[in-house]
């Protein structure tokens, strides 16, 4: 029979687990906002991922309508921030992604097709693969840090 001996509690598990859950969360957040990202591949160019990184030309001329926004001032996409999670012993963990001006929604949700000038969806997408690999990294990172604490004894 196999023993386990080990220097730590299951609380103080739950906290290393609630760490890294933290920390993959407002990776997360910061990549819908907008943030340059290492290649997947671990070479090449870093990649811009993230809402601030869907907008495209300059304006005037207007963006087409069903396209991202045109540039003006860069003030909306400037606008866009996140409010990072922090480490709570319990209850969800949650971090904000947001823009604080007043026009940002009302121009990604037009109903007037006119109007409609759609890119929190597209931002929110090219952020997807970025949080996908985060996640996936978290499980050998968990493993690495039991390991270091847990060792059988026969």
């Amino acid at each position: 029979m196999t023993r386990v001996q080990h220097n730590f509690s299951g609380r103080q598990a739950g906290s290393i687990l609630r760490d890294e859950i933290v920390a993959v969360v407002n990776y997360a957040a910061g990549a819908i906002s907008g943030a340059q990202i290492p290649p997947q591949s671990g070479i090449g160019p870093p990649q811009n991922v993230g809402i601030k990184t869907v907008f495209r030309g300059k304006s005037p001329p207007p963006s087409a309508p069903g396209g991202p926004p045109a540039v003006r001032t860069g003030m909306l996409r400037d606008s866009f921030g996140i409010v990072l999670a922090k480490k709570t012993k319990k209850g969800p963990v949650i971090a904000v992604v947001g823009s604080d001006t007043k026009y940002a929604r009302p121009l990604d949700q037009a109903k007037d097709p006119k109007r409609r000038r759609p890119f929190m969806q597209a931002g929110i997408d090219s952020a997807q693969p970025s949080i996908k690999q985060r996640i996936a990294r978290m499980r050998p990172r968990l493993d690495r840090v039991f390991k270091q604490k847990v060792r059988a004894v026969v």
